[in-house]
C-alpha cells in the first residue's frame, strides 16, 4: 500500500490578475514535515488552504490516499487539521468551550481537554496573551487525530523555549505517522525534512 498521503498534479491558481502558482506538482507521505518557504504575498498561506479544502484551485488536481480528493470527507476524525495564523476560536466563550466545539465539530469523542493548562480552561479565549492563544490552538491541532497537519506560521508568538518545544512536538507526530506542511520563514533548530521553495521544485 502506497503511503502518498496527499498528491498535487499540474496545480494552478491566480489571486486577481497574477499566478500564484503555475503547474506545481508535489507529493505529501505520511510521516514528511515539509517547510513552505517564499516571499510575502507569494501565496504560501492560499496554498495552504487549498490542501485544507478551503479554497479551490483554478485548475489541476488534488489525490487524497490514491482516490478522489473529496473522499477525505468520509473520514472521522476528519484527517486535516488546519491553523491559520490567527486562530479562529470565539473570543468571549472560554477555551474549554472552543476546545469542545472544536473536537466536535472534526468528529472526535467527548471534549477532552487534558493538555490545557487548568487555569487556562474557564477563561475566555480573548483574554489569554498571544502566546497562551497560540499554544492553546496547537494543543488543539496535536491531539485532534488528523493525518495531516497544516500550519500557518506556528511559530509566531512563541518564546524561543516555546518554539523549541513545539519543533520537537512537530518532529515526534511526524515520527508516529503524521504529515506536516507547515509555513514558516524560521530556520528551524534540526531541518524538516523538505523545503518547498517559490521557484523551485517540491
Amino acid at each position: 500500500m502506497s503511503d502518498v498521503l496527499l498528491e498535487l498534479a499540474g496545480l494552478w491558481h491566480e489571486r486577481g490578475d497574477r499566478e500564484l502558482y503555475g503547474g506545481l506538482s508535489c507529493e505529501l507521505r505520511a510521516g514528511e514535515l515539509l517547510q513552505v518557504r517564499g516571499p510575502n504575498g507569494h501565496g504560501k498561506t492560499t496554498l495552504l488552504r487549498i490542501l485544507a479544502g478551503l479554497i479551490r484551485p483554478d485548475a489541476g488536481r488534488l489525490r487524497w490516499r490514491g482516490g478522489d480528493f473529496a473522499s477525505r470527507v468520509d473520514e472521522s476524525p476528519a484527517p486535516i487539521a488546519f491553523l491559520g495564523e490567527r486562530p479562529g476560536w470565539t473570543p468571549g466563550h472560554s477555551v474549554a468551550a472552543n476546545w469542545a466545539y472544536l473536537r466536535a465539530l472534526r468528529g472526535s469523542r467527548g471534549g477532552d481537554d487534558a493538555p490545557l493548562p487548568q487555569a487556562w480552561r474557564q477563561r475566555p479565549w480573548g483574554a489569554l496573551s498571544t502566546g497562551q492563544r497560540k499554544r492553546a490552538a496547537l494543543q488543539q491541532i496535536a491531539s485532534s487525530g488528523a493525518a495531516l497537519w497544516l500550519l500557518d506560521e506556528p511559530f509566531s508568538g512563541l518564546d524561543r523555549e516555546r518554539s523549541a518545544q513545539w519543533q520537537q512536538q512537530m518532529r515526534a507526530a511526524a515520527d508516529a505517522g503524521t504529515a506536516v506542511v507547515f509555513v514558516s520563514h524560521e530556520v528551524l533548530d534540526s531541518p524538516p525534512d523538505r523545503h518547498l521553495d517559490w521557484g523551485a521544485a517540491c
